[in-house]
């Protein structure tokens, strides 16, 4: 699943989680991850666990969670960790055929 964040100005800070929806089958990837905008246009992946790594990443705005199972999520998005909001600009779900 891929979570795309945009946000108004530089500084947005946020996070993403995904969790399995309640008695729903199967796994994800419970990893939440931290993102600071702005990228300037492009979207760039972001793997910090935390504010301050995410920071220090120069920015990130693109989170990507991998191996998920389950047939129904829910997706848990915090957009005002600090600096300005943050919002979803998309979510997108990829079938791996792997």
């Amino acid at each position: 699943m891929y979570a795309y964040a945009g946000a108004p100005s530089n500084g947005g800070q946020g996070s993403v989680t995904i969790t399995a929806a309640k008695g729903a089958k199967g796994k994800v990837d419970a990893t939440g991850t931290n993102f600071y905008n702005w990228t300037g246009g492009g979207f760039i992946k972001s793997d910090a666990k935390t504010i301050e790594a995410a920071k220090a990443s120069g920015g990130s705005n693109l989170v990507v969670f991998t191996g998920n199972t389950a047939g129904d999520i829910t997706v848990q998005w915090n957009g005002t960790l600090g600096g300005s909001w943050t919002g979803a600009s998309a979510i997108q779900i990829v079938e791996d055929k792997e």
